[in-house]
């Protein structure tokens, strides 16, 4: 993490995002492996597709600082797309989920919560409807079909326990 803090730090203003959540969003992604590839062709320090970076205005998505402009940059685009939430850190948390599975799934789990009338305004009635996505009595029903709901929710879970170790040691940002 050391070597990209500053600019970790430095686009996560810009966004209004704290450095440390991010940090731990990269972790998650690639260990800060800048040359990270997973199973489905994700690439880089925030494991951004092709189309994403090309979305972001990135060329070069294995370039570490390409690739975090670009990650954080869509992170906060999956946040305002939430923005009709009160509650930051729930946005945040139905974020971060989009920035995994994808918006289109996020707003499928958000449907079925209505549906259980569940309160879809709550990420904790999200970790329960994301992992339907992968049952076919529910996934038939939505939009944008069959997802590995359950990854989301484990995401999310991970990235929050790095987050509150990085709070814990009290990391300044100009360290």
């Amino acid at each position: 993490m050391p070597k990209y803090k500053k600019i970790i730090v430095r686009e996560s203003l810009k966004y209004g995002f704290d450095w440390k959540l991010l940090a731990a969003v990269i972790y998650q992604e690639s260990h800060f492996n800048p040359n990270a590839k997973s199973f489905t062709n994700v690439r880089g320090l925030m494991q951004v597709t092709s189309v994403t970076a090309e979305e972001m205005g990135i060329k070069n998505r294995l370039k570490p600082s390409q690739s975090i402009k670009a990650g954080i940059k869509y992170l906060d685009k999956m946040f305002q797309k939430f923005n009709y939430l009160d509650n930051e850190y729930e946005r945040i948390l139905f974020a971060l989920a989009s920035y995994n599975i994808g918006y289109g799934h996020v707003i499928d789990a958000v449907k079925i919560a209505k549906d259980m009338d569940l309160d879809e305004t709550k990420w904790q009635n999200l970790k329960i409807t994301l992992p339907l996505l992968s049952k076919s009595k529910y996934y038939k029903k939505t939009k944008h079909g069959y997802a590995r709901g359950w990854e989301p929710v484990q995401y999310v879970d991970r990235i929050l326990t790095y987050y509150d170790i990085l709070k814990q040691k009290k990391i300044k940002e100009t360290e």
